[in-house]
């Protein structure tokens, strides 16, 4: 037949395309005939379809990926400082919304100070100062909006010890 292709379509094609029968009747009757006839057009729209579809696909994954996770703290969970005075950096697997993020200390009196964000300049990283730090154990909380719009948050225990 001029202008059309013959193609072998399988039950995961019939759902985004429709077919036209085979001209050859069959005395079987089968929900998916092992071939259909489908005009040029009909075969872009079902190549579209299908690949729209695993676009959605991999791009879902992509977004269930981008939480904000923490590859780099600086101190790291479990450290011993020798400071009372020292910068404190977390860094992030993603970009995050820093104005949207927060660093808690809480002190080993069970107290908990807020600590100011600095400008690092780095989209996926937190920064901050803490000073005047007596000895004794301590947990940096964070919070923070990742690109994907979750809030994300932990917290990294540290020791001070000079």
């Amino acid at each position: 037949m001029p202008g059309e292709w013959r193609l072998s379509v399988g039950p995961f094609m019939a759902l985004f395309c429709r077919r036209r029968p085979d001209s050859v009747k069959s005395s079987r009757r089968t929900l998916f005939p092992p071939t259909s006839v489908m005009t040029p057009p009909r075969v872009v729209l079902c190549i579209l379809a299908l690949g729209s579809g695993l676009l959605g696909l991999s791009l879902g994954v992509r977004m269930a990926l981008a939480h904000a996770i923490v590859v780099a703290a600086q101190p790291s969970a479990h450290q011993t400082v020798a400071q009372s005075e020292f910068s404190i950096e977390i860094r992030f697997n993603s970009r995050v919304d820093v104005a949207r993020s927060r660093l808690t200390l809480a002190r080993p009196d069970g107290a908990s100070v807020i600590l100011p964000l600095l400008g690092s300049g780095a989209s996926d990283t937190l920064t901050a100062k803490a000073a005047g730090l007596e000895n004794g154990h301590y947990r940096l909380l964070w919070q923070t909006l990742s690109i994907d719009g979750h809030i994300t948050h932990g917290e990294i225990p540290f020791e001070v010890k000079r």
